[in-house]
């Protein structure tokens, strides 16, 4: 004689289910919370507690943590100790690519405190992708170190003021793509040439200001990370109150 295993009475000749703790009278494999019988329809298993799915959905399925849309298996992403849905993910926490500024939702590279997307971190020179060392130019833009390998077209680039050939020395790409050697660049604030300046050249416009000389004309604050505004020819902060 077969013996239910949930309310151990005879099966006898009732409809059973076979699981695998023993034969089950088929009234009593039942959804532990709303008590559908759950013989021939989908259920899961949380624990020991078999659920339909519409019970499992509203009680036990992982949710986001923002919008409480079931994941089910949809890629989430853990924020602290929450999971967050792709949407939400994408629209409220991703970092953005400073170049094409779509959300970054996987791989990215962060230079100079500026995060980018793999397909935007290219070379200024040979505009390929840098998947090794870089360096920073004097223009604050990235390239292929030590060497890139668009290198052997420099002597074939010549500065547009002097017509020096640009071989082995600092040059700033102007605004229209031409080329000029930081002999032949002024600094917009000290009218002094930018050759010699080391990595930091502030550029607003198509001007360029060497570190020392990035401040504001009313306060003396350097403006480096501060918010600025062009007052006329000047640039200052832009709250600035003084």
């Amino acid at each position: 004689m077969t013996i239910c295993v949930s309310c151990n009475e005879p099966i006898g000749n009732e409809a059973k289910v076979p699981a695998k703790e023993g034969d089950i009278h088929s009234r009593c494999f039942v959804c532990h919370e709303c008590k559908k019988e759950l013989a021939g329809i989908n259920f899961s298993t949380v624990g020991d507690k078999r659920t339909c799915q519409e019970c499992f959905n509203e009680h036990f399925a992982a949710r986001c943590s923002d919008c409480n849309r079931i994941l089910g298996s949809e890629t989430f992403y853990p924020v602290g100790d929450k999971k967050i849905c792709n949407d939400c993910f994408t629209s409220k926490h991703a970092q953005h690519c400073v170049v094409c500024k779509k959300a970054i939702t996987g791989k990215s590279t962060t230079a100079d405190g500026k995060v980018f997307c793999p397909g935007c971190f290219n070379c200024h020179k040979c505009d390929k992708a840098i998947t090794g060392a870089f360096r920073t130019n004097a223009e604050g833009k990235f390239e292929h170190s030590p060497n890139c390998e668009a290198a052997n077209d420099d002597k074939h680039k010549k500065c547009k003021k002097c017509d020096n050939e640009l071989v082995n020395t600092k040059y700033f790409t102007l605004d229209d793509g031409s080329r000029v050697c930081c002999k032949c660049v002024k600094c917009k604030i000290c009218d002094k040439n930018m050759e010699g300046t080391g990595s930091r050249v502030h550029i607003v416009k198509d001007w360029r200001i060497h570190d020392n000389c990035f401040k504001c004309p009313l306060c003396k604050k350097h403006l480096d990370d501060r918010e600025i505004k062009l007052q006329g020819n000047d640039i200052v902060c832009r709250n600035c109150n003084a």
